[in-house]
């Protein structure tokens, strides 16, 4: 059994949800955002992201820009709300949910898998939403 950073419940099993979201926080988080390495461990190889602009993100495009601090400080502090996960297939989940932040309300989602190496981002979509 792997042990995806002690995210086990007490049967042994893992807290996908839990985990998922951890994960997502962690990459909002803006010291972890300018840690290149951090964020090259928690964006899977295959990594994709379709930013609010609509601009197609690759994993390296996505490592480089958020190792500048500008980039990395745009969401201030962020607050997550309407949190859902669902699974996908086994060990891959959706989570979608609402971000306020310096750059304004988007709707969010990002798809995670678990991997031998802990979980990681194959996903993520920001959305603009309306504010209120």
């Amino acid at each position: 059994m792997r042990d995806y950073g002690g995210l086990m419940d007490d049967r042994g099993q893992l807290d996908a949800a839990a985990a998922v979201v951890a994960a997502e926080l962690r990459l909002l988080d803006p010291e972890v955002r300018q840690d290149a390495a951090a964020v090259d461990g928690l964006l899977d190889p295959a990594f994709r992201e379709i930013g609010q602009s609509g601009r197609l993100w690759s994993r390296q495009d996505m490592v480089e820009a958020l190792a500048d601090a500008a980039m990395s400080d745009t969401l201030g502090a962020p607050v997550v709300s309407q949190a859902t996960v669902e699974q996908l297939a086994p060990g891959t989940y959706l989570l979608t949910y609402l971000l306020a932040s310096g750059s304004g309300l988007t709707r969010r989602s990002s798809i995670w898998r678990a991997t031998a190496g802990g979980w990681r981002c194959v996903f993520h979509q920001g959305t603009r939403a309306e504010d209120g």
